[in-house]
């Protein structure tokens, strides 16, 4: 690979689900990454440094444009859905109850051999909402989707930089899910 980013290029297709936040942020996201290490698929972390990605998140970092902290972890994964390929994963505190979790994999219907990356073929589609649904049985989550170049954050009516009151999950609009996701889970679907 001749790029230091883990995936790189585009589209992203993004499978992305809400949690409601009932512990610290440090617990929450211990039991987010051992639920994922649980799942049905071969998950591999490919970090090495994860105790003290974890320590980020909890602490945050200052958003001096907005001033704000931002509470981010990003991890880089190698799953298999359909065929083995690689993703980032990102848990991250939209408010103080809601956390998103988010995989965001190289999306291109071809893969891209030069940065050794798999792409997301249309027969695969199947694949990628049998991975949401088991998402749904292993986190039992609030919503969640999939879509290219997009993720949860698009059913608020909000464009200021999370954390911000308004990505609290009763303020998402229910009758407007863009018609960029594939699939979604929701209580009225």
């Amino acid at each position: 690979m001749t790029s230091s980013a883990w995936i790189t290029g585009g589209p992203f297709l993004e499978v992305s689900f809400l949690l409601k936040l009932e512990d610290n942020r440090e617990k929450m996201a211990r039991k987010v990454i051992h639920k994922l290490m649980q799942l049905p698929y071969e998950v591999e972390l490919a970090d090495q440094n994860l105790e003290e990605l974890l320590q980020k998140f909890v602490k945050g970092y200052l958003d001096d444009e907005n001033s704000v902290t931002v509470h981010e972890c990003r991890l880089s994964l190698n799953i298999t859905i359909a065929r083995r390929r690689k993703s980032y994963f990102y848990i991250q505190q939209l408010f103080d109850d809601t956390i998103m979790c988010d995989f965001v994999f190289y999306g291109s219907v071809w893969d891209d051999k030069l940065f050794d990356q798999i792409g997301v073929r249309e027969d695969e589609h199947p694949a990628f909402i049998s991975f949401l649904e088991d998402l749904y049985q292993t986190y039992d989550f609030l919503v969640g989707g999939i879509a290219y170049e997009d993720d949860m954050t698009s059913l608020f009516d909000c464009q200021e930089i999370w954390p911000h009151p308004n990505y609290q999950y009763e303020n998402m609009r229910w009758m407007k899910i863009p018609t960029s996701f594939l699939h979604v889970i929701h209580p009225y679907s």
